[in-house]
């Protein structure tokens, strides 16, 4: 079986079926038009958001914040990793494009974040409170 690394989200996987991600990309899609506020849809397919990626991949040494938080060790994030806003964007619109308010992490801890996100607005809170504390310990290395 000959496989590739995929360029996208850094994967390997078999050449005959193509990257998963790829298919993310046609779901997250749908998301946008049918699900999401689109407001905040706006944000992320801008030059902008572009460009701040790449600024936060960049300020954190493609490590894991969310992991930085809880074991306090720098671990780069293997395959995909996500820029995820601390204070969602439908919370507060005016921190979509601040820099301070992004965390790189791993697709898996960017579940865990909302599923904690979920669970209630103390924990919410608490939880954006390590978050930014750990971005801001991560990107004075």
């Amino acid at each position: 079986m000959l496989t590739k690394i995929c360029t996208r989200c850094g994967g390997t996987y078999n050449a005959a079926r193509g990257c998963p991600c790829r298919k993310d990309r046609q779901r997250h899609k749908e998301y946008d038009m049918t699900r999401r506020n689109p407001d905040a849809a706006s944000v992320y397919h801008g030059r902008e958001w572009a460009r701040l990626v790449k600024m936060a991949k960049a300020r954190f040494f493609g490590c894991d914040v969310y992991e930085f938080a809880l074991t306090g060790r720098a671990v780069p994030i293997r395959g995909g990793s996500i820029v995820h806003h601390i204070v969602e964007v439908e919370e507060d619109m005016t921190k979509a494009f601040d820099i301070s308010n992004l965390a790189l992490v791993s697709r898996s801890n960017h579940l865990k974040i909302h599923a904690r996100y979920n669970r209630g607005e103390d924990d919410k809170k608490r939880l954006q409170a390590i978050l930014a504390s750990a971005t801001a310990r991560l990107a004075a290395m």
